[in-house]
């Protein structure tokens, strides 16, 4: 599938993640990044992007990954707990792995350093400190280490721990011809008769739909086809005399008969032939609402024009 407004991005990724990684050699007297803040609406395909860089290592690094949820522990609200110790646990995992390449994800990475109910000032005081702390300390470390983080709210994250990271990348919702390969990608998963001409169409009238909005879409769509074939006389049928065959089996022993088993497979075989029209996707697009709204498009495109490293 061809991501083209992702292309920039992902080149980023190449230059901090896979270059070194791969080719140390060419990172000699130099300092390759360490650090890449990946920013954007939520099913931007931030995650989609971290995932097709770690492959493209070839397996020649390890890969830890974690949730800026797991990171803060649910007790951490009680007196005489140590909030950041996941935080020191998985970076002590990082540093077992060193001098090995290794690259550290963590998604959502906002929620590790918000105040919540789940995380106290100072709990959140002591885990921002402590994340600053292994950073530097990472630093110091041999060997090729790369952190990648992720977060749908960069707003939110402090200027000490955005300043630890060497680069910070918008990753923008599809553009018309990168949701047009995604839709188009989508549907390969389905039966259907659709034309690329009616996928462009498509693609004209979702603007500012994230790339989840479109997956979403897609299975609607595939949901509609199914619901009209689960309503036909002749599936209610197969299945009336289904359940009639489980409740004599219930007294009964052995194997399903033949007939039951036929029945399924004609089932079976109706749900895969079963096409994909242009009025299953017109319905699915009528019950679609984009997950992005205008208003936080405006505040990513101020957070990128006076932070962006892009």
């Amino acid at each position: 599938m061809n991501v083209s407004c992702y292309e920039r991005s992902l080149n980023i990724l190449k230059e901090a993640v896979v270059l070194p990684v791969r080719f140390p050699e060419l990172f000699a007297g130099r300092n390759a990044w360490r650090g890449i803040l990946l920013f954007g609406p939520s099913g931007a395909g931030k995650t989609k992007l971290v995932n097709d860089s770690i492959a493209l290592t070839q397996n020649s690094a390890a890969v830890i990954r974690a949730h800026g949820n797991d990171l803060v522990p649910s007790n951490c609200v009680r007196n005489g707990c140590n909030p950041e110790s996941a935080v020191v646990d998985i970076f002590n995992e990082v540093k077992k792995t060193l001098p090995k390449p290794v690259i550290l994800f963590i998604d959502d990475f906002e929620c590790l350093l918000n105040e919540s109910e789940k995380i106290s000032p100072e709990a959140c005081r002591r885990i921002t400190t402590e994340l600053l702390v292994q950073i530097d300390d990472c630093d110091k470390q041999p060997g090729v280490s790369v952190i990648v983080a992720a977060t749908s709210k960069p707003w939110d994250i402090c200027c000490p721990v955005r300043k630890r990271f060497d680069r910070l990348v918008y990753v923008t919702l599809p553009d018309q011809q990168t949701r047009f390969a995604i839709i188009k990608h989508e549907f390969t998963n389905f039966q259907h008769n659709l034309t690329d001409e009616f996928f462009e169409y498509l693609a004209s009238v979702t603007e500012r739909f994230s790339c989840s909005d479109l997956v979403m879409l897609a299975r609607d769509a595939c949901w509609n086809s199914v619901r009209k074939l689960q309503n036909s006389s002749q599936v209610q049928n197969l299945m009336k005399q289904d359940e009639k065959m489980q409740m004599n089996l219930k007294n009964t022993t052995g194997n399903p008969s033949h007939n039951q088993e036929g029945r399924k497979d004609s089932l079976y075989q109706m749900l895969n032939e079963q096409s994909v029209l242009k009025c299953d996707v017109d319905d699915a697009l009528l019950n679609m609402k984009k997950s992005v709204d205008d208003e936080e498009i405006a505040k990513f495109e101020s957070f990128n024009e006076n932070y962006g490293q892009d």
